[in-house]
C-alpha cells in the first residue's frame, strides 16, 4: 500500500522485488488506514511500519556494528520514512551510550516524514 504520491523510485523498486503496488489516498495514514481494512477483511497480518517491537529490534542491529567499531563515535544518522530505522537506532544508541545523538535525515524532493514533523501532525 502505497500513497498516490509515492516516491516513484520506491514504488518500482516494490515491483522488481516482485510487489504488488496498490495506491491510496495523498497522505501516509490514508494508505495505512485503508491497508488495515484490507487486512482484516482479507484475514492478513497487518505489520505496522514503525509499532512493530520486531521489525524495530530488526532494523536497529546496525547500531551496535556502528558503536563497537567506533567507540568514540558522537552521532547515527539515519534515513527517515517509516520510522522503524530510526527508532531501532535510537532505542540501541540510547541504551549503549546516553551521549549519541541519532539524526534523521531524508530525501529533499520527499519531504513527508519532514513535513509532518515540522506540522505537528505525524502522518
Amino acid at each position: 500500500m502505497m500513497t498516490d504520491n509515492s516516491n516513484p523510485d520506491n514504488v518500482d523498486a516494490t515491483r522488481k522485488l516482485g510487489g504488488e503496488v496498490i495506491f491510496h489516498g495523498p497522505k501516509f495514514n490514508d494508505a495505512r488506514n485503508y491497508a488495515e481494512e484490507l487486512a482484516v477483511k482479507n484475514g492478513y497480518r497487518y505489520f505496522h511500519s514503525a509499532n512493530e517491537p520486531l521489525l524495530v529490534a530488526g532494523v536497529g542491529t546496525h547500531t551496535p556494528e556502528l558503536i563497537e567499531s567506533d567507540p568514540e563515535i558522537d552521532a547515527i544518522i539515519v534515513p527517515v520514512g517509516d520510522e522503524s530505522g530510526s527508532r531501532g537506532a535510537a532505542i540501541v544508541a540510547e541504551t549503549m551510550s546516553k551521549d549519541i545523538k541519532v539524526i534523521g535525515a531524508q530525501s529533499e524532493m520527499f519531504p513527508a516524514a519532514y513535513k509532518a514533523r515540522k506540522s505537528g501532525v505525524h502522518e
